[in-house]
């Protein structure tokens, strides 16, 4: 499946002169949710699609939260953004050239994977979530209902995150990184607002629901 074209439709996401091939990142995405319980994740590249929150964001994000071993390639141009992006998270920067490098890497991604760390992300395994949508929303999400993968540490907004994969589509949800107050969030038949918010854990098989505000009149 091809990631990128040089040509694409009006309001794909895209990379300088590349359009993103939704299939492509769909797919991209479905591999790196899967192995969120693997010792390493290798991501190559991390750039200023990312940075902006589109891309492999979504499901990167989930896989640093879910304490995920990951090796990111990064230019160094947008590395500081980087650093701001992932937040207080402890990186360890290993910069391109000779083979010291190379050694220093290996020997850090060994003791990533080393037992006690392989145990720990078991405790990590991949789970299903049900996203149903509501109202306006169904066209908006290009259906009624979408199944997404994710860690088992994962939150309601580290699944809004996967879903939210386009600028619109965010717009909709978001109002910077706040949920906006006329949208409602469900999960499993309660509004998170009685929960933990964005920050509510999320279970194997859980049904989310997601639609508008619509006053009656």
């Amino acid at each position: 499946v091809p990631f990128l074209r040089t040509a694409g439709r009006p309001g794909r996401q895209r990379v300088g002169n590349f359009f993103l091939v939704p299939g492509g990142l769909e797919r991209a995405e479905v591999i790196l949710a899967r192995d969120l319980g693997a010792d390493i994740l290798v991501v190559d590249e991390v750039g200023p699609l990312e940075l902006s929150g589109l891309g492999l964001w979504p499901v990167l994000s989930a896989a640093l939260s879910a304490g995920a071993g990951c090796v990111c390639v990064v230019r160094t141009a947008v590395l500081d953004g980087f650093r701001a992006k992932i937040g207080k998270r402890k990186i360890e920067v290993f910069r391109h050239g000779g083979p010291d490098v190379l050694k220093g890497l290996t020997r850090r991604i060994l003791k990533e994977v080393g037992p006690k760390a392989g145990m720990e992300r078991e405790k990590a395994a991949a789970m299903k979530v049900r996203v149903k949508f509501f109202a306006y929303f169904r066209k908006a999400f290009d259906g009624r209902e979408r199944e997404v993968v994710l860690s088992e540490r994962s939150a309601i907004g580290d699944l809004l995150d996967v879903v939210c994969d386009t600028p619109k589509r965010r717009a909709e949800v978001f109002d910077g990184n706040m949920l906006k107050s006329l949208v409602i969030v469900m999960k499993n038949g309660t509004s998170i607002n009685s929960l933990d918010g964005l920050e509510t854990k999320l279970e194997d098989d859980d049904v989310i629901a997601v639609f508008p505000f619509v006053a009656g009149g």
